[in-house]
């Protein structure tokens, strides 16, 4: 057996030259026993070694790989009809036929003989058991059993994230493979759901490496995944993720940079977008013809798909040509249709937003970004490429990634001002969202100047509601600051303004009076603090009920003021009371019980 030929068989031809590189030989590769032993190859990813050594694992007793089987009958629909006839399907790793699969048979048999031991021996939860329900799921996968195979890898998840939690390289090697167990079973929301996981866990367990190899092996199946289940805009992005990792480790020229070429020509021409199909085809057979040479199985094959995809470009073009409604201005029918793309890209994204999937959402932002470097020059792109960095900005924001928060909403005060100037609504929310980025990183003066900006561009474009938040902004930002007097006059003017707008009874107003309440209180001006938490307590206890910790907020802290105003009985009863509220939510060992129960002792 060539190891070359291996690799490519099980989908991992990208560690070829590695292998060459070392000099393993076929006999010394079937030997390996242990993932360290790969790691010592070089084999930097977890999940690439726990995949290698199954399939190395298997070699011990196979005398001949079977082939794959053929796909199933059952594939996306083509928006139309085209002279191309069946479109490829993406590639799949399939397992050997039953002819050679009597071995994951009689593994499954002494797994199982084993797993009973084990549980007497160790019980249930024991992480050995969820390793052998991993091994005979693994089995199950490799034997076709796919349902079988989800059964005992999703046992195995449970016991490993009971015993580990989720913050482990085998809980995400679990979450991946039954993403390619729901794959295999044509299960491909589940398959998106656990390779989605996966994918997560993986960046957060590397998040120190932008250029991790299981973050595109992940991301390279969960555009497989988007893929058959009809969602191409989402495969393209993951592709796009995989592609630019490969390129990073591997360089330009390589088989697995070659392989996501392919892959991304097959999506656009599903979406019947053949001038974008055509570029990917040839890209992937310049490479094929450079690394496996011109008649390569390979390169012929992405000759023959750029071959057919010219040919339907050219047919598309020459109908176009006869057919007098046509438009004949080109570039603006380019422009149009990258444009409707992009929007139905942030409409994907927004869609992420609300589900909050926040990681994906801003995955597939940037997705949308990255396809407006395609529009030609004009202000609708500008404000599409504002828009988009605010969406950026706002998501990145909610990730607590703040230092890319802060560029991408400087880009889109940039746009939107270049077009619309200051008193623009766009503009002055961006403001408001900068401002917000700086107050999370404890900046409160640089979060004074943006909110002070944002409030600006909304009083002159008579936003009033939104005036007021600004006004209640800059509050927060001159509060921790320790700038009372600054704090309580713009709390004041939030106030005048919510209570002009809602009323007295109105949750915004409470916090209004709260907030004052904590501004007079540190700046020990005691009676004016009692005084605005009273009316906060009184808004909040017909809002909500004593039984709130709206209520309760309003109630510890005028406690507080209470207490260092000499009101000691008063200040006593309010603090059992709030005791007694937090026992009951809380608990005795909370926090909040705690406190309350510090500040009580303290009077007794």
């Amino acid at each position: 057996m060539n190891i070359n030929n291996w690799l490519k068989e099980i989908g991992l031809q990208e560690y070829s030259k590695l292998f060459e590189n070392k000099n393993v030989t076929w006999s010394e590769l079937t030997k390996v026993t242990t993932t360290n032993e790969l790691k010592e190859l070089g084999i930097a990813s977890s999940i690439i070694r726990d995949k290698l050594l199954f399939e190395i694992t298997n070699l011990s007793s196979r005398k001949v790989m079977g082939k794959a089987p053929s796909p199933p009958t059952e594939k996306p629909k083509r928006s139309k009809s085209t002279k191309l006839g069946s479109v490829e399907e993406i590639k799949r790793i399939y397992p050997s036929q039953k002819k050679v699969l009597n071995e994951y048979e009689e593994a499954i048999i002494k797994d199982k003989k084993e797993l009973k031991t084990k549980i007497k021996e160790l019980g249930e939860e024991h992480p050995d058991v969820g390793d052998l329900y991993y091994e005979i799921g693994t089995n199950y996968y490799m034997n076709n059993e796919y349902k079988k195979a989800i059964s005992n890898h999703k046992k195995s998840l449970a016991i490993r994230i009971k015993n580990y939690g989720e913050d482990d390289v085998d809980v995400v090697i679990s979450y991946y493979q039954l993403g390619q167990d729901y794959y295999m079973d044509s299960e491909y929301e589940l398959a998106i759901t656990h390779h989605s996981k996966a994918l997560k866990l993986q960046q957060e367990l590397n998040e120190d490496d932008d250029h991790n190899e299981g973050v595109a092996a992940i991301s390279f199946d969960l555009a497989k995944d988007y893929y058959y289940d009809c969602q191409y805009d989402k495969a393209i992005i993951h592709y796009e993720n995989s592609l630019d990792i490969r390129k990073y480790i591997h360089g330009d020229i390589h088989t697995s940079v070659a392989e996501v070429y392919h892959n991304l020509g097959l999506v656009y021409q599903q979406k019947s977008q053949y001038k974008k199909a055509l570029p990917n085809f040839k890209t992937a057979l310049d490479i094929y013809t450079e690394v496996e040479g011109e008649y390569s199985e390979d390169a012929l094959k992405m000759e023959n798909l750029a071959i057919d995809t010219q040919a339907e470009i050219d047919s598309l073009t020459n109908s176009e040509v006869i057919n007098p409604t046509s438009k004949p201005d080109d570039s603006q029918d380019n422009y149009d249709e990258i444009k409707t793309e992009v929007d139905e890209v942030i409409a994907s994204g927004d869609t992420c937003i609300e589900i909050k999937d926040f990681a994906e959402a801003l995955r597939t932002y940037s997705y949308a970004l990255k396809l407006c470097e395609q529009m030609f020059d004009s202000d609708e792109k500008t404000e599409t490429i504002a828009t988009i960095n605010f969406k950026l900005g706002t998501t990145s924001k909610t990730l607590e990634e703040y230092t890319e928060a802060e560029k991408y909403l400087e880009e889109s005060i940039d746009g939107f001002v270049s077009i619309h100037g200051q008193d623009y609504f766009d503009t002055a929310r961006s403001y408001s969202q900068l401002g917000d980025v700086m107050y999370h990183q404890d900046n409160y003066e640089d979060a004074i100047r943006y909110h002070q900006k944002a409030l600006i561009s909304y009083s002159n474009i008579d936003e009033k509601e939104l005036s007021a938040w600004s006004h209640y902004d800059l509050g927060l930002d001159y509060y921790w600051l320790e700038e009372y007097d600054q704090s309580v006059d713009h709390f004041s003017q939030a106030l005048d303004i919510r209570l002009e707008l809602y009323g007295l009874e109105n949750a915004s107003v409470a916090n209004c009076y709260n907030r004052l309440g904590l501004s007079y209180y540190w700046d020990n001006k005691l009676d004016l603090a009692i005084k605005n938490h009273k009316i906060a307590m009184e808004i909040r206890e017909k809002l909500f009920g004593q039984g709130s910790e709206e209520f309760d907020d309003s109630r510890y802290s005028i406690a507080q003021s209470y207490y260092y105003d000499g009101q000691m009985s008063l200040a006593k009863e309010h603090f059992s009371e709030s005791l007694s509220y937090r026992k009951r939510k809380f608990g005795l060992k909370s926090n909040e019980y705690k406190k309350a129960k510090e500040w009580l002792d303290k009077i007794r």
